[in-house]
């Protein structure tokens, strides 16, 4: 005896006798082992004994017992037995009673030879914990119970299974499973089994399949519900080859067809033959919506891969629907095709394609190519593949190309190799850019030849590549901005990892609107500007400089705004993003806002999109950083007009920041002169700035505009900033609120008064309290209420009777007034009303004793106590 290991509180004990070198005879112990210190395995603490015994001649014969102590394994409690004997051929006896966590797995009897039997059954709440001990990722509960009769070539017996919520390896989900079988030993033991499952994997809805008959014939039928409007039917005839060494299926695939969008069907049934070692279908061909393929050959064994076939017409996009394969572009293309493919050592065949009929279109808003011509064509001899390519249409041009490459067998699947050469030379020639205009936009324009010549080298993992690309004639409208380009050229060379603009330059034409020159009369007006680029960046090193020159450009041109501005930017990448920096001054502009705001959802209105959650900020910071560092200058001749203001604009801006966290802006915009359209009247802007000194969305405001040539000048001041505005009413020489309102209004003071000017004042008032209640307004000062009107009208109580028996519930006069008012609990509200166009005010209590009786208190002008009592009549 000795001792094997000696690990911490792990002490294994054991015999070991060999007789001839042909038997062997093992004892041992463990406490506290833990078998995570000898292999990547799950952790436990187990306590066990075991004796294994046996001969070392045509394989390892003998038998196994184990003793599980009460124990830990992989979090779960474990305890058991296990005794086990016989041979590679037949298990000769076996008593297993295992318990890990809530699993149970039991196995008693024997299984290899006629007349044996074994009894096995799982329980399994589960199988997570039971699976992964052995490194299987397996979810779910799963109850089976099963009767193993019949011998390893050959076996038979019962089988009851049932899961609920299964995680399968290769992460294949079922959210439910039944399976029962029964099957017998002789050739013409009756078969019956039925499978039933739902909710595989979001891929398939249900399945249903039944096979019955006898070993050496029956009938596999299933039907598997895709979506709601796609099912798969399969049926096979044939039966078990009892010559056969290992278990081997022969007969017919009688049918085989796919119902719904992208249907086909087998036209005729195939020779179908199954077992582990090979699978191979006879001639067979389908027929479907997307025309009709010719299957001459399909045969796969663990070596190798046999594919040959044909089809005289095949449409792509209802192909694509049969297949289920997604983001395929709209298509009425017809391709002919044939492949003859042989996968073993290595990789040989022919596939070829080239079209019929039809078009494909691409990108958004989907635009057909026009195609004329497309030809695909590989040729593979001893895995090196080369593939040639010509493409011909209306839109597109011409698109030639070919490349080899290395096919390897990796992990079981053929696939390019990486780290093998490859070579490849694309060539375009497109006449007219003018197909991409739609993809730019509404009302987009665009032109101009591209011609490009592209050559690849080095290594699938490391490819280098180089050629030029160049445009001539380049013309450009891009619609959101009304940006223009015209007489473009371009000239870019790519040499290995490096981009260079040899050339780009362009003329930018003036098109203002009849408003932006009718105000812009007074100013010079060239017919273009121009636009020059050059520079490099090393895409792998993400460094590089683009310089960009502007020389009187109209950045924007539309109905409603121009602008055109000229300077120097450049565009510098690093490792840790892109840097812009520029200045630009203003040439010319204007910039004339709608009369009335455009329509928008309002503030507490919240819209969710059926699509996936943005990016985090850190993520897409992370993946292309951009920091932006810009000067910019108004210059003399900008001008903006609109929501009643018309004046001329000054001054510099510095941008600094990332798009993504934020920009700063510092700098200050000002008007000179002008004139604010309001309350019926044409105030002069004595002061207009805005100053930026943090976010570029939240200037500070500095405006002061007045009603001039009064003898009180009157008008409004808005300070505080874009988010948080403050207005109020201002005059020279000061006089009180009331009279500011009525000399900016009315253009006189409260005496001169006339019977229809009190609606005029409300108007205004309520426009410069931002909404006709002054809800908003008031909240901000802290009430509850803020109104304007008619003082019956503001009433707590609502509308009353202004004379009662107890005196008058109303003020004197049905005259306009401001109200504010808080509540000051359930049942107490108190409200101060002050007349716009007399000095009258008063303030009042309201108590409400009950939903119809209420007592009000006044003080101020006529004050006194009121109950009032209110009677509803139907």
């Amino acid at each position: 005896r000795t001792d094997i290991l000696p690990l911490d509180q792990a002490i294994a004990t054991g015999a070991m006798a060999l007789k001839g070198r042909r038997e062997f005879r093992f004892e041992g112990r463990a406490e506290h082992f833990d078998p995570a210190a000898f292999m990547k395995t799950t952790p436990g603490d187990l306590n066990f004994a075991f004796v294994t015994s046996g001969t070392l001649g045509d394989g390892i014969a003998g038998e196994a017992q184990l003793e599980i102590a009460p124990s830990r394994y992989a979090g779960q409690a474990a305890s058991g037995r296990v005794a086990i004997a016989g041979d590679k051929r037949r298990i000769a006896s076996a008593d297993v009673q295992l318990a890990i966590g809530e699993a149970r797995v039991s196995a008693k009897g024997s299984f290899g030879r006629v007349g044996d039997a074994m009894d096995v059954s799982l329980h399994a709440p589960n199988l997570a914990p039971l699976a992964k001990p052995f490194g299987i990722v397996l979810a779910g509960r799963l109850d089976a119970d099963a009767r193993l009769t019949g011998t390893f070539q050959s076996p038979a017996g019962r089988v009851s299974l049932a899961g609920s919520n299964l995680l399968l390896p290769s992460n294949i989900q079922v959210k439910e499973l039944t399976l029962k079988g029964e099957a017998g030993t002789e050739p013409d033991s009756p078969i019956d089994a039925s499978l039933q499952a739902r909710g595989i994997s979001g891929a398939v809805e249900s399945v249903v399949a039944t096979l019955k008959g006898t070993r050496l014939a029956h009938r596999l039928e299933a039907n598997a519900q895709l979506t709601r409007d796609n099912g798969l039917k399969l049926a096979l005839q044939g039966g078990l080859d009892a010559r056969a060494r290992t278990l081997s299926w022969n007969g017919r695939l009688e049918a085989f067809a796919l119902e719904g969008r992208g249907a086909f069907t087998l036209a005729a049934a195939a020779p179908l033959a199954l077992s582990a070692t090979r699978v191979e279908l006879g001639d067979a061909t389908l027929r479907g919506e997307w025309g009709e393929a010719h299957l001459a050959v399909t045969r796969w064994t663990p070596t190798s891969l046999d594919l040959k076939g044909s089809s005289a017409g095949i449409q792509v996009q209802n192909l694509a629907r049969s297949l289920r394969v997604g983001n395929v572009p709209s298509s009425s293309l017809l391709v002919a095709g044939d492949w003859d493919i042989h996968a073993a050592e290595s990789f040989d065949g022919t596939v070829s394609l080239k079209r019929v009929s039809g078009d494909l279109r691409i990108g958004e808003p989907p635009l057909p190519l026009g195609l004329q011509a497309l030809e695909v064509r590989m040729d593979a001899s001893r895995g090196r593949a080369k593939v040639v390519a010509n493409v011909l249409g209306d839109r597109i041009g011409r698109l030639q190309g070919e490349g080899t490459g290395l096919i390897l067998n990796r992990n079981g699947a053929w696939t390019f190799a990486a780290d093998a050469p490859v070579s490849a030379k694309v060539s375009a020639d497109i006449p007219d850019l003018a197909a991409i205009a739609p993809w730019l936009g509404p009302e987009a324009r665009a032109g101009g030849r591209l011609v490009a010549n592209v050559i690849v080298s080095g290594t699938g993992a490391d490819p280098r590549v180089a050629g030029e690309a160049r445009v001539q004639d380049l013309a450009l409208r891009e619609p959101q901005s009304g940006f223009e380009l015209e007489q473009g050229q371009v000239a870019v060379r790519l040499d290995g990892k490096a981009l260079t603009i040899e050339r780009f330059t362009a003329s930018t034409p003036w098109h203002p609107s009849d408003a932006a020159r009718a105000k812009l009369a007074g100013v010079a007006l060239p017919k273009a500007g121009t636009l020059v680029a050059e520079g490099a960046i090393d895409l792998a090193a993400r460094t590089g400089t683009i310089r960009i020159t502007a020389t009187q450009v109209p950045v924007t041109q539309l109905q409603r705004r121009f602008l055109a501005m000229s300077g120097e930017a450049q565009l510098q990448a690093t490792a840790d993003g892109v840097l812009a920096t520029g200045a630009f001054k203003a040439d010319a502009g204007w910039f004339g806002a709608l009369e009335s705001p455009a329509p928008s959802v309002a503030d507490d209105v919240v819209v969710v999109r059926a699509a996936q959650p943005a990016p985090s900020l850190a993520k897409a910071r992370q993946k292309e950083a951009l920091r932006i560092d810009a000067r910019f200058a108004l210059g003399d001749n900008v001008y903006f007009e609109g929501r009643g203001l018309d004046t001329r604009l000054t001054g510099e801006l510095h941008i600094v920041g990332d798009p993504l966290a934020g920009v700063r802006g510092t700098g200050t915009i000002r008007t000179l002169g002008g004139t604010y359209k309001g309350y019926g009247q044409r105030l002069a802007i004595e002061r207009g700035v805005l100053q930026f000194s943090g976010p570029i969305d939240n200037p500070q405001l500095n405006v002061l505009a007045l009603r001039k040539g009064l003898p009180v000048e009157a008008g409004v001041e808005v300070a505080g900033s874009v988010a948080r505005p403050r207005v109020r009413l201002v005059s020279s020489p000061d006089v009180p609120e009331p009279e500011k309102l009525t000399w900016l209004v009315l253009g006189r003071g409260p005496s001169e008064l006339g019977p229809g000017d009190a609606s005029v004042l409300v108007a205004a008032a309520a426009s410069i309290l931002g909404k006709g209640d002054g809800t908003d307004f008031g909240k901000k000062l802290g009430f509850d209420e803020v109104r304007i009107g008619r003082a019956n009208s503001n009433s707590v109580l609502g509308v009353l009777p202004q004379s009662t028996v107890a005196g008058r519930t109303g003020t004197a006069s049905a005259a306009e007034v401001v109200s504010v008012g808080k509540r000051l609990g359930k049942d107490v509200h108190l409200s101060y009303e002050q007349g716009l166009a007399d000095a009258e005010g008063a303030l009042k209590i309201t108590y409400t004793v009950s939903q119809k009786f209420q007592v009000l208190l006044r003080a101020g002008f006529l004050p006194g106590l009121d109950a009032v009592y209110r009677w509803t009549f139907p």
